[in-house]
């Protein structure tokens, strides 16, 4: 089970929030995400950080900064990953978003101060004449690598999509910035992305495998000989999920088999720690979302797997955003639940074979797990090693906040006081407390 926690702590920064990502510090959790000054999904929306030991929740928009400010509204950005050392990266416009005009960021948290430093322009690729260049950062990891995208759009069409990565620096005792951008090699098609990186420095985000449209997902090893992505090699390809569908097996048009089909494209959008774990999804049209659906890539594996296996002739549409080291998935999928969406947990702490809808997770009688103050919840977006998950979800009044789930350790689980040594009158010395010790020991047993 799970207790949950409003983030929206802070509703003078604006209407509606979604938390990005979340990584465990020592102090506690740092968190980014975006939030709404109007109402969820339109403009502006800025790039914020929660301080969980602080309970602060930080606005990071310098408002002073961006590349395209809309005079009516002003500048908009959202953060979209953070490192153990505050480093957090985004863009000043959404990744899949209509509007393609928009660049990268950086900006440097300090816990000790509880403020950030201002957001950097991350360095993009010179454009040739009459044409301009688009910059997204979508992860950062521990040692300060930033992974994304940088597109050229040309007059009328789209001339480069480069999976990219970034250093990030310290120039005196608290500057931090990002190095010159490098290109990271492609598979077979002219374009790809990088959408997520680890402690270990694997990248993963996709290729296209043509000129046509298509991608795979993919994965980029790291050199620790260079210190950076290998550069020799290409990229290793993670190819789609397979599906039953419906064949005719013979002349005659009325004999039809169930056979498995890879799908066309694929994508992953996480990793986990120790790589053992890809996640992201599969399908025939991935650019739309509701052609798409939740994947994992297991060690060892190039081929992915549908999450959903109960109806493999007809999945639930979904993405898988988040995945940690024990193999623990977190997205969103679509259906009957919400029009906006259902947050899922996979696998099914029950023992099912499908993920669960992880609203299901927060016990109603159980007035700390705070299930009362919610509706339901969309998307999750997140998950650390720790367990904790965020994500977006509706709220008991109608808005749409970023939530913050942290598993419940079962009693039976969690260290109680036991009263080791006990003083004995008649020896007149310290021993140890048999009865005690046993005593909670029969009753985890019990629980």
């Amino acid at each position: 089970m799970y207790t949950i926690i409003d983030l929206h702590t802070d509703p003078s920064l604006g209407d509606s929030s979604r938390a990005n990502a979340v990584v465990n510090v020592p102090t506690g959790a740092l968190i980014v995400g975006d939030v709404w000054v109007k109402p969820f999904d339109t403009n502006p929306h800025h790039a914020v950080l929660w301080d969980r030991n602080k309970g602060k929740m930080i606005d990071l928009q310098d408002p002073t900064w961006s590349w395209k400010p809309d005079p009516t509204i002003g500048p908009s950005s959202l953060a979209l990953s953070v490192n153990q050392k505050g480093g957090v990266v985004g863009s000043t416009v959404r990744p899949l978003g209509d509007d393609p005009l928009g660049h990268g960021f950086y900006c440097k948290y300090d816990p000790t101060a509880g403020s950030a430093s201002k957001m950097v322009d991350l360095p993009g690729i010179q454009p040739p004449a009459l044409a301009a260049y688009t910059s997204f950062a979508r992860g950062i990891n521990e040692k300060g690598v930033i992974v994304g995208h940088v597109q050229i759009e040309g007059f009328l069409e789209l001339l480069v999509d480069q999976a990219v990565w970034w250093r990030e620096i310290m120039l005196g005792s608290q500057q931090y910035l990002p190095t010159t951008l490098t290109t990271l090699p492609t598979v077979t098609g002219p374009g790809s992305r990088a959408a997520a990186i680890n402690k270990n420095g694997t990248i993963v985000g996709r290729c296209d495998i043509d000129k046509q449209g298509n991608f795979h997902a993919c994965r980029w090893d790291w050199d620790m000989t260079t210190d950076e992505p290998t550069k020799t090699n290409p990229p290793v390809e993670l190819f789609p999920a397979k599906h039953k569908v419906l064949k005719q097996i013979s002349s005659n048009p009325a004999t039809f088999a169930e056979v498995w089909e890879s799908y066309a494209q694929s994508y992953a959008w996480a990793i986990s720690s120790d790589s053992k774990y890809v996640v992201g999804a599969s399908g025939d049209d991935i650019q739309h979302s509701s052609n798409s659906h939740a994947c994992v890539w297991r060690s060892g594996s190039t081929t992915g797997e549908l999450l959903y296996t109960t109806n493999p002739n007809n999945p639930p549409q979904g993405i898988a955003y988040g995945v940690n080291s024990f193999g623990t998935i977190v997205g969103i999928y679509w259906g009957p639940t919400s029009a906006d969406g259902t947050a899922f947990l996979y696998p099914d702490p029950s023992g099912g074979p499908d993920p669960v809808d992880l609203f299901s997770l927060l016990d109603a009688n159980d007035p700390k797990s705070n299930k009362k103050d919610w509706t339901y919840l969309i998307g999750a977006r997140s998950i650390n090693d720790a367990g904790e998950i965020v994500g977006g979800g509706l709220d008991k009044n109608g808005k749409k906040h970023a939530f913050l789930m942290t598993p419940v350790v079962p009693k039976k689980y969690q260290l109680r006081p036991i009263p080791w040594f006990e003083w004995d009158p008649e020896k007149r010395r310290w021993g140890l407390n048999v009865r005690a010790i046993w005593k909670t020991i029969l009753s985890i047993f019990r629980e």
